[in-house]
């Protein structure tokens, strides 16, 4: 278990330099308004990926394991198109060059694509493919911007965007129709499950994702990149409670034993807690002139929103950890409360930010963001020790 989790890690903290490589070189070179046009483009992207959540995410790993995953994935695939018509609609609100809205329209797909299939991966315990999926589209990401650092645009990010999600698709694919000939003799998938799923794997990752990002289509372009440049060095820390989570989920669809499901979740939290601690110590010992180092003059505040923003961040970790745990369980409503919770939190403090526009600052935005998560880890715990309370009465009552 331990060299499985190690490697695990390891490779999401390549995933993560390869990241923040891309952060910093388009910090550098073009400041945080720059910054800021690119990262509302990712998160266009991340709206239409949800598209894959359509059977897919963690119903995919329940469901793969039947037999009309291939049908399921053409109907993603129609959906996906259909959403990121919508997603690449609203990117007309950054510009009106009709290539640059055509990559971002196949942008989304590929993300999509990659994506369902990578959740696929999953199901199968194909681990060392799905990293290999998830690094190939970052890492090439960064080298084609690299190079073409001396003519960077938003035209160059847009292609270098589409031709990384392109290649990583291509990977996956191979994988997913060799893997499709040895599940001839799998049991029949029901649409009335993939529906029935569906809805609820979809608005919980909407859910989600608005309570991340929600601030994206808010704050502006400037303001914008300094924020997302914190919390992406703030996010990094996830890739232990991301390792382990990944790792867990796959041991917990094995384990038929919910005292021992119940055991291994606890045993994760704990892991996960120390170490995130121990990250948010070391950050607030940080100067502003690391950053400033890093990123450039325009990003003195990442130390500031930081204090405010890590803790959402630790809170945001456990609950990855106990989501993961329910979806093991097939309990995907579960999920969806908590996730709806947290959306109901940050749209409170939107609404509040759209009407009195004098609150709009990098700050209130993180402190709002750690709130919000202090929710959903507030609802995570009560579910999850309601869940160890039901199991104890159980065992009391069968002994």
């Amino acid at each position: 278990m331990n060299r499985h989790v190690v490697i695990n890690i390891l490779t999401r903290l390549s995933i993560a330099v390869f990241n923040f490589a891309t952060i910093i070189l388009l910090s550098q070179l073009k400041g945080a308004e720059f910054k800021g046009v690119c990262t509302k483009i990712i998160a266009i992207a991340s709206i239409a990926q949800i598209a894959s959540e359509i059977g897919g995410g963690a119903v995919i790993v329940k469901m793969a394991q039947k037999k009309r995953i291939l049908q399921l994935f053409s109907f993603n695939l129609v959906i996906m198109c259909i959403i990121s018509i919508f997603t690449t609609g609203y990117a007309i609100t950054i510009f009106d060059n009709l290539f640059l809205l055509l990559m971002l329209f196949f942008i989304c797909v590929f993300a999509s694509l990659s994506s369902f299939i990578g959740y696929y991966c999953l199901s199968k315990q194909a681990i060392g493919m799905y990293n290999l999926i998830n690094f190939i589209q970052p890492f090439l990401m960064f080298i084609i911007l690299y190079f073409a650092k001396d003519t960077l645009a938003i035209s160059t990010f847009i292609i270098a965007f589409t031709i990384s999600y392109c290649i990583a698709l291509f990977i996956g694919l191979i994988y997913l129709f060799v893997q499709l000939k040895k599940d001839k003799d799998l049991e029949e998938l029901s649409y009335k499950e993939i529906s029935h799923n569906s809805l609820i794997a979809i608005v919980s990752h909407i859910s989600g994702f608005l309570t991340q990002r929600i601030f994206y289509f808010i704050l502006p372009y400037f303001i914008l990149g300094v924020y997302s440049n914190a919390l992406s060095v703030a996010e990094s820390a996830l890739i232990i409670a991301n390792s382990l989570s990944t790792y867990l989920y796959s041991k917990l669809s094995s384990v038929d034993n919910l005292n021992e499901q119940l055991k291994l979740t606890k045993q994760y939290i704990k892991i996960n807690s120390l170490i995130m601690v121990f990250g948010y110590l070391l950050v607030l010992f940080i100067p502003s002139d690391f950053y400033v180092y890093f990123f450039g003059n325009d990003f003195s505040q990442v130390n500031v929103i930081l204090k405010y923003a890590f803790p959402g961040v630790i809170f945001n970790s456990i609950h990855l950890i106990v989501g993961h745990y329910f979806s093991s369980r097939a309990n995907f409503k579960i999920n969806l409360y908590l996730t709806i919770s947290g959306f109901i939190s940050t749209l409170l403090f939107a609404l509040v930010l759209v009407n009195k526009k004098e609150y709009i600052s990098v700050n209130t935005a993180a402190i709002m963001y750690s709130v919000s998560y202090f929710v959903v880890f507030f609802m995570a715990i009560y579910f999850f020790y309601n869940q160890i309370k039901i199991n104890n009465e159980q065992i009391t009552k069968a002994t």
